[in-house]
């Protein structure tokens, strides 16, 4: 199959990214493992200058001091906004850390740059068409990689789940929808209307 030139929103190019991701490479077929990694160094080609990005925007949206605080609060605080179960030791810290004066202040602004963030990269993620070249998958492709892909399995997508099942479901209908504009461009180029 040929190359594809499809334009895409960031977010669709991460969860396909995350879908093939997903894929069990070493039960694909060599011709099919060959364009699922192709298709994943494409697409890294347009995810590392967002995560580069996304970098750059938490840095410039602290206020200043932030850093400071951060190490300060974050370190006992990640786990237990995880959900994770503290040991009576980090109870104990994570009971001082709250009642210094600064903390309140520390979630406020926090919770503040967060919320900028998430929004700012859900705009980034969405606010323009990059030109994406992929490798197309055949039936006997798409074949291999229902196969290697885990059912019922989860994958995180800007902060969402998505089940591997739909992510496949949803680049099966891509190609699908690809193969179909592709064949409808060729037989539009060879009607004899289009020769007059």
């Amino acid at each position: 199959m040929p190359l594809i030139r499809n334009k895409m929103k960031l977010n669709d190019i991460i969860i396909r990214s995350r879908a093939l991701s997903a894929i069990r490479k070493e039960k694909l077929t060599s011709a099919t493992r060959l364009k699922v990694v192709m298709n994943e160094v494409e697409y890294w080609r347009y995810i590392n200058p967002y995560i580069e990005d996304q970098q750059k925007l938490i840095e410039k949206l602290k206020p200043e001091g932030f850093n400071k605080k951060e190490r300060k609060f974050a370190p006992v605080l990640k786990k237990y906004k995880a959900g994770e179960q503290p040991t009576a030791e980090e109870k104990k810290k994570i009971e001082e850390l709250k009642a210094d004066p600064e903390y309140a202040s520390f979630c406020e602004i926090n919770d503040r740059v967060m919320k900028e963030f998430n929004e700012a990269c859900v705009k980034l993620a969405n606010e323009r068409d990059y030109d994406v070249v992929e490798e197309s998958f055949d039936d006997a492709d798409l074949e291999s990689i229902t196969e290697a892909l885990p059912s019922g399995e989860v994958i995180k997508v800007n902060g969402g789940d998505i089940p591997t099942d739909e992510a496949l479901a949803f680049i099966v209908r891509i190609t699908t929808d690809r193969r179909r504009k592709q064949t409808e461009k060729e037989t539009a180029a060879d009607s004899p209307d289009k020769l007059k």
